[in-house]
């Protein structure tokens, strides 16, 4: 398996940012259609990067365009 730190140098603001803008989808789904414990590796692994980013950037806030989800008009 791969180490947090190689995961946190190759992706790991893309993982948070994702985790951050699908984390009501996700949990939605959970509710509505799949079982309690989908996805919640990758909730895990989101997590663990934003504690390693404000480790690094302890004001670090996703930006705007990240923030929630906007479907496509």
């Amino acid at each position: 398996m791969i180490d947090e730190d190689t995961i946190y140098s190759a992706l790991g603001w893309n993982i948070a940012a994702f985790w951050q803008k699908f984390e009501s989808v996700v949990i939605e789904y959970r509710r509505r259609y799949m079982s309690r414990d989908q996805w919640t590796g990758f909730e895990y692994l989101g997590g663990r990067m934003i504690v390693r980013i404000r480790e690094v950037d302890p004001v670090y806030k996703v930006p705007d365009m990240y923030d929630k989800l906007i479907p496509n008009k």
